[in-house]
């Protein structure tokens, strides 16, 4: 699809956008890996900072991924569906990680918090976050054979970012 969100170089950002909330979830599940595995207190606050910075990056990452999908996906096209079952993995995978940065963030001051529970909920949501990307980045690597008529434009067009 068309992209609003351009970078200097004329292509779209939003790819590129989602690469940040992912880095601070491959940040927080091995930081909790490494608390579970040693009980360093440091890679817990570490990895409680990362989940945190994961889940406002992946806040400000949704808003242009909902105007991509409400602006330019046409309603009556398939890849409105897959764009939607995209958005609501990505969408589950915040929750869950939204979720747990509370969880953990309450237990900050403990003595020694749980490591099990925290490994779970971010190597949920990375894995949920991993298959979001493999469903977003599918149709564009199929947009070619994608063809959208845009009313007033009188010919088929190629979906090109």
């Amino acid at each position: 699809m068309r992209s609003e969100a351009k970078a200097t170089a004329g292509r779209s950002i939003q790819p590129m956008s989602m690469c940040v909330p992912l880095l601070f979830y491959v940040l927080a599940f091995a930081g909790y890996g490494l608390y579970g595995a040693l009980g360093s207190r440091v890679a817990f606050e570490v990895a409680l900072v990362a989940n945190i910075a994961g889940v406002v990056s992946g806040v400000g990452e949704i808003a242009p991924s909902l105007m991509e999908w409400v602006r330019n996906v046409p309603r009556s096209h398939p890849a409105r569906r897959w764009c939607m079952q995209q958005g609501f993995v990505n969408g589950s995978a915040l929750a869950i990680l939204a979720v747990n940065a509370l969880l953990q963030f309450q237990l900050r001051g403990a003595y020694a918090p749980p490591a099990g529970l925290p490994l779970l909920l971010s190597g949920v949501g990375l894995t949920l976050t991993l298959l979001g990307a493999y469903l977003g980045g599918t149709p564009s690597s199929q947009r070619d054979t994608v063809r959208i008529v845009r009313p007033g434009a009188g010919m088929a067009e190629p979906n090109r970012a």
